[in-house]
């Protein structure tokens, strides 16, 4: 992908930004504005079959670049929980069904200081590629699946925070 604008004055499309308006300890009034955003989830995914452990690199409008990062989505689905999304995720990012998944890390505030999402992680296995994976079409997006090793992983330079939290979190890194 390549960036054809990058207008500030933009009206929220896909991001929703709301104005918060608080009293201060002088009885002044402050705004602040956030992104309101539905939580998310990701996962580090094994390949128990191949011994590897599988990400996503893909172009993110926030750094403007590809980044390498953990499969992961928006519970954005009527009645799905956390682990119904991050299956989803799982198998349109990069083709595979799930066999096993648990929760790692428990919902936290991304970035508190922009948004009110909350993010969840998870370890999953998967076995059987059964789809192509790569995203969807329908949401244009152009997702390269990544297999690494663990000691890949060691000599990788990741810089998507969930991604490190969750690599620690197993100590992969």
């Amino acid at each position: 992908m390549k960036i054809l604008s990058d207008d500030p004055s933009a009206q929220p499309g896909y991001l929703k930004v709301n104005k918060l308006t608080l009293q201060g300890k002088k009885n002044q009034q402050v705004t602040r504005e956030y992104l309101n955003s539905r939580d998310a989830v990701a996962a580090v995914v094994y390949d128990t079959v191949k011994n590897k452990y599988i990400f996503t690199r893909q172009f993110r409008p926030g750094p403007k670049m590809k980044i390498l990062e953990l499969a992961a989505g928006m519970l954005d689905h009527a009645g799905e929980n956390g682990v119904d999304t991050m299956k989803r995720e799982i198998l349109e990012e990069l083709g595979y069904e799930t066999d096993t998944i648990n929760q790692i890390v428990n919902p936290y505030y991304s970035t508190p200081g922009k948004t009110n999402e909350r993010m969840t992680i998870f370890f999953a296995t998967v076995s059987r590629r059964v789809a192509q994976g790569g995203g969807l079409e329908s949401e244009n997006e152009e997702i390269e699946i990544i297999e690494m090793t663990k000691e890949e992983i060691k000599r990788t330079e990741f810089v998507d925070g969930k991604t490190l939290l969750a690599l620690y979190v197993l100590k992969l890194k």
